[in-house]
């Protein structure tokens, strides 16, 4: 059974709203093959696509969308703050999905949890947090911000590396930006306004989240940058780089 019904979902809704509503659409056909696929292998490929696709979604959101809604829209903030919340519920499920094997016992209900989680993200924006921008913005405004996601979109290139064998370690995903320096840093620091952390892309005008203490900041810029193949850098309160590390394209730095 299908996360939502595909009536008209597209239709009758702003121009950035029927970009976004694809994508959601998109991940629901995935999580409806991975449930229904029989082979281990074919599963597999199958939540490297997921994985993919959820990571190039939840970055032009974070990047584009939720810095223009709270600029834009009164009480946008908490909108923003609970979609947040809901992105790192759905990264972490993610992640685990990605390491276990297809034929694990904790496969199948891991599908199922990040399932509820991204069908309760998607039913919140579509029903709420679109309307919402719709109401507050003019037509031209919304083209613009539709124009702005799709280059936020081309921007990113993901090539998923297909598992060769099931059980041999993870196949990550590769969502790059298309230039030399490949996909943006991941950085932990201090929140420049408060005693709390951040994790920020490098290049960004916002953090993608922020916490409450260090240790929890950098445990998330790792899984943010494993995930994305990416750099880590741990950056201390005097500003000064205490750490860094790859996981780019060194299989050992892949978690298994």
């Amino acid at each position: 059974m299908a996360l939502f019904t595909r009536k008209r979902r597209t239709e009758d809704v702003s121009e950035p709203a029927k970009l976004l509503i694809s994508d959601h659409m998109k991940v629901e056909r995935i999580f409806e093959e991975i449930k229904s696929a029989e082979s281990p292998n074919m599963r597999k490929s199958l939540v490297t696509q997921l994985e993919a696709e959820l990571t190039r979604h939840t970055t032009i959101e974070e990047n584009v969308l939720y810095p223009f809604v709270e600029e834009h829209v009164g009480g946008g903030e908490e909108l923003i703050s609970e979609a947040e919340k809901e992105h790192q519920e759905a990264s972490l499920l993610l992640d685990k999905l990605a390491n276990l094997d297809p034929s694990s016992p904790d496969f199948d209900p891991t599908v199922k949890a990040l399932e509820k989680a991204v069908s309760h993200h998607v039913n919140e924006e579509e029903h709420e947090l679109f309307p919402t921008l719709e109401d507050a913005t003019d037509e031209a405004t919304l083209a613009k911000l539709r124009l702005d996601l799709e280059n936020e979109k081309l921007g990113m290139t993901p090539s998923p590396t297909m598992p060769s064998e099931v059980g041999g370690g993870r196949a990550k995903p590769s969502s790059t930006r298309s230039s030399s320096s490949g996909a943006a840093d991941v950085w932990v620091q201090p929140h420049p306004k408060d005693d709390r952390w951040q994790v920020k892309r490098s290049g960004a005008t916002r953090a993608s989240r922020v916490f409450d203490t260090q240790s929890e900041a950098e445990e998330f810029g790792r899984t943010l940058a494993k995930r994305e193949r990416t750099e880590l850098v741990l950056a201390g309160r005097d500003g000064s780089i205490r750490d860094k590390r790859s996981y780019g394209n060194d299989p050992a730095n892949v978690p298994g």
